[in-house]
């Protein structure tokens, strides 16, 4: 009979997920998943020094004199951390003109109407800026084929106060369109510039009024050339940074008989923080510095902003203040009757305040 060795069968239970089974296995594992997360710590730990202490001068010529392998640990990682923050002021300085040249270059709006769209004919004229900026306008004349075959000769001779219309920063010149029919109506020579920056005209920055006020001066010495128009008695209604531009070419040009402003800016700090730095306040720190870009890439003083602000107090009577809630609600039927009353009575004043020799002649006057 023979006999059978004995046969073990050694089988391996499964480790409890929750630190079931054998005692103390629960600890081992959390004990190994803390020191797999300190070993990770440790590695980026390590590369982050590493980083500081390596010498991002090493590959230029002379590099020997920079050597950042001398000295102890701390004193390499102190001159590490310096040479980062050498270029700390340039990233910033880099990031502050980032978000200058996003805020001064909105995405240009094309709007499809133009004067045609309300009945008004007009001419499709383009202008250059002192500094060289093209721009295109709309230049709607007073005179209709009615009226000049009905008195001839005589309406010709005859001078006409213009309005020039201009819109707001990041907006088109049909913004204003609302106001070409009824000033045309009244007899005014009207020109809608589109601003440097938007709608057809060449690329350029937009400078919240401050160049913009030289689209205004191009516009101004446009009409003066015009036969038609009487030179002193040409008018401003701006919007917005286009109210900002008016008050500024009219600082220069003591000859603009009136303005209309709605909602002109105030304060170029709030520009900045609306339209140029970003918003979150964590990243107040770079308003200043988007300021401070921005006076350099323009080449101008922002404060010259709230300076036309203050000189517009004393020109109160030639300047009509409008306050409207947004852009949407301008150039409502109450706020273009208030618009044609105040252009006419200033425009008439000025006329009787001529010689009367003068006036007969700007105004036709005559059998």
């Amino acid at each position: 009979m023979s006999m059978q060795r004995p046969m073990m069968d050694i089988s391996y239970m499964p480790d409890d997920p929750h630190g079931g089974g054998r005692r103390g296995g629960g600890f081992l594992s959390r004990y190994a998943r803390l020191q797999k997360i300190s070993d990770t710590v440790w590695q980026a730990l390590r590369k982050i020094v590493r980083i500081c202490m390596y010498n991002p001068l090493s590959a230029m010529p002379g590099a020997s004199r920079f050597r950042n392998e001398d000295g102890t640990p701390i004193g390499r990682f102190i001159r590490g951390l310096l040479y980062r923050l050498a270029f700390v002021p340039v990233f910033g300085a880099l990031t502050a003109c980032a978000f200058v040249y996003s805020g001064t270059h909105p995405r240009p709006v094309n709007g499809e109407l133009d004067p045609s769209s309300v009945g008004v004919y007009y001419e499709a004229v383009n202008l250059r800026t002192d500094d060289n900026v093209r721009l295109d306008a709309w230049f709607v004349p007073s005179l209709e084929a009615s009226k000049v075959l009905d008195k001839r000769d005589k309406v010709l001779r005859e001078r006409r106060p213009a309005v020039i219309l201009v819109h707001d920063y990041a907006e088109h010149r049909q913004q204003l369109l609302p106001l070409v029919r009824p000033l045309h109506d009244a007899g005014f020579v009207v020109l809608v510039p589109a601003m440097r920056g938007c709608g057809t005209s060449e690329s350029a920055g937009q400078t919240f009024g401050l160049h913009e006020s030289l689209d205004v001066k191009a516009c101004i010495d446009l009409l003066r050339k015009r036969n038609f128009v009487d030179p002193d008695r040409i008018s401003i209604i701006g919007i917005g940074s286009g109210a900002n531009a008016a008050m500024m070419a009219s600082q220069r040009d003591q000859r603009v008989l009136a303005m209309i402003l709605e909602n002109p800016n105030n304060d170029i700090n709030d520009l900045i923080t609306a339209y140029v730095a970003p918003k979150q306040q964590y990243l107040a720190w770079v308003r200043p510095m988007c300021k401070w870009a921005f006076e350099i890439a323009y080449e101008v003083d922002a404060e010259e902003l709230n300076v036309s602000r203050d000189a517009m107090k004393k020109r109160q009577r030639t300047v009509l203040m409008l306050n409207s809630a947004s852009s949407d609600t301008f150039a409502s039927k109450e706020q273009v009757e208030q618009i044609k009353h105040f252009l006419t009575l200033r425009s008439e004043e000025k006329l009787l305040k001529q010689p009367m020799s003068e006036v007969k002649r700007l105004a036709g006057a005559g059998n």
